[in-house]
């Protein structure tokens, strides 16, 4: 865990490097702040409309309850989980997973599920793994449909610009094939369950049946947990609710991006820089996506004219989109964190459940194995 804090953060100071070679950051408070009204300005370099940020963080809140209300569908074949669990555990885990380096926070919502409710910690993970792979196929696809209004690379005047946009390109294919592919295997995996606990047992389980046993048990669990796969009305349910997160998603930035006066941004570019984003954060992510977030979101603007040596509006854009969405998330989660500390009813309550019969994992996990 240390080597992966100390991996993240000089991933972080490795983007924060790059974005200073493309953006003026000497320039970010280059001259005195001064407020007329609402109004910030800094010289000439840049000026921002606070009026924005109200939109703005109204946008970021209904992100928030979009995200927690779309991952019902996902459990619904696994269990109801009334919305204020749902909201406090999403609420905790979109935290983590925005501060925690390499997406370890990805662990975070099954893990917190497992606590308050009935429903495994591996079944819970196999929703999170259809969400994450759903998302990446939906962003890919609007990423693709913007690239068609983008403009050509022979219609740029900068090196940097053509650059980018080549970047882009190759960078939408790569993400459509990967998440594409791994929304085939998902499928596969489903179908294909017994011939993988029966490989399973026919190579490991010669060795020992105690560590098969097990292996089989989790493999069951999140087999469990693709359940809404073929559950067709589940599914669909989902897909409308993550459309409608990720259309609001790119009106976020368009919104932000109207407050700077030195800074034009098209809706046409807000969704590239929101596409580009997520297929950036791809990687391993530093501590709160120091420095990969304000690189890759603000990549695309480059293709859209934005002189990047000279604007320093730009910047500012994506440090304060940056900004916004930490303060949301950390707020909320910090804010549901203190309350399950101070509340910690469901604890208890998840402990009765766990002394049931039928909520033994161990013994769900040996019934499996003798069906198998």
């Amino acid at each position: 865990m240390a080597l992966k804090w100390v991996m993240g953060v000089l991933l972080g100071l490795f983007f924060i490097w790059l974005s200073a070679l493309d953006w003026p950051i000497n320039r970010l408070f280059g001259a005195p702040l001064s407020w007329h009204g609402s109004v910030v300005k800094c010289g000439e370099w840049w000026s921002f409309d606070m009026f924005y940020l109200a939109p703005y963080f109204l946008i970021l809140i209904a992100i928030h309850f979009l995200r927690v209300i779309r991952w019902k569908p996902l459990l619904e074949p696994l269990g109801d989980v009334d919305f204020k669990t749902l909201n406090s555990v999403s609420a905790i885990g979109f935290m983590y997973l925005f501060v925690l380096p390499f997406r370890l926070g990805e662990l975070a919502r099954p893990y917190l599920l497992s606590r308050h409710t009935r429903i495994g910690m591996s079944e819970s993970m196999a929703t999170i793994v259809v969400e994450r792979v759903v998302d990446g196929l939906i962003v890919s696809v609007i990423l693709l449909g913007v690239l068609v209004g983008m403009p050509t690379a022979e219609s740029l005047e900068t090196q940097d610009a053509r650059t980018a946009l080549n970047t882009i390109e190759w960078g939408a294919i790569v993400a459509l094939c990967a998440f594409g592919g791994a929304f085939v295997l998902l499928i596969i995996a489903y179908w294909a369950r017994a011939w993988t606990i029966r490989i399973l047992k026919a190579t490991i389980g010669r060795v020992s049946t105690t560590l098969v046993s097990k292996i089989i048990g989790v493999i069951e669990e999140f087999f469990q947990g693709l359940r809404v796969l073929p559950n067709v009305q589940c599914f669909a349910v989902f897909l409308a609710w993550s459309m409608l997160y990720w259309l609001l998603n790119g009106l976020g930035y368009f919104v932000l991006a109207l407050g700077f006066t030195q800074l034009t941004v098209s809706p046409l570019a807000a969704y590239a820089m929101m596409c580009w984003l997520i297929v950036g954060m791809m990687l391993p992510n530093p501590p709160a996506n120091v420095g990969v977030f304000w690189y890759f979101l603000l990549m695309p603007l480059m293709v859209f004219g934005v002189d990047s040596q000279q604007n320093t509006a730009a910047l500012v854009f994506g440090l304060m989109a940056w900004l916004g969405q930490l303060i949301q998330q950390g707020g909320f989660g910090l804010w549901f964190q203190i309350r399950a500390r101070r509340f910690p009813g469901a604890q208890r309550a998840h402990m009765r459940a766990n002394e049931r019969p039928d909520s033994n994992p161990t013994a769900q996990a040996g019934e499996s194995v003798e069906t198998a």
